[in-house]
């Protein structure tokens, strides 16, 4: 139960995203020098992830793992600099339909976890 909520939740995100993109934009530029405050989010993601994933037994929950590997790696870019400064001058620099390309595959790791 917990798991269609998340996935839920995960979609109104997307969702969200992908009707305007620019806010999103926004918030990163905004929140640019606030690395270590945002270092938990996609720990605890990552986490979730792992959790769900072996949960589960087939391709699906395999690539549930996988993404939350990627959200734990992607945490720990967090604590170098150099990294996640380039990091966040990519993602500044995209064009906006690539935002919403990401929202759509964000939007499919949602309707994966509903139908967990």
């Amino acid at each position: 139960m917990l798991i269609k909520i998340f996935g839920c939740l995960y979609i109104v995100m997307a969702v969200l995203l992908l009707l305007n993109p620019e806010a999103y934009q926004r918030w990163i530029k905004k929140n640019k020098e606030k690395r270590l405050l945002l270092l938990p989010l996609p720990l605890i993601f990552g986490i979730i992830f792992i959790y769900i994933g072996l949960m589960y037994e087939g391709v699906l929950a395999t690539i549930i793992v996988v993404f939350g590997a990627l959200a734990i790696l992607k945490a720990a870019i967090f604590l170098i600099p150099s990294l996640y400064n380039s990091m966040i001058d990519w993602a500044l620099d995209m064009p906006l339909v690539l935002y919403r390309v990401g929202a759509c595959v964000h939007i499919a790791i949602g309707a994966i976890f509903l139908f967990l």
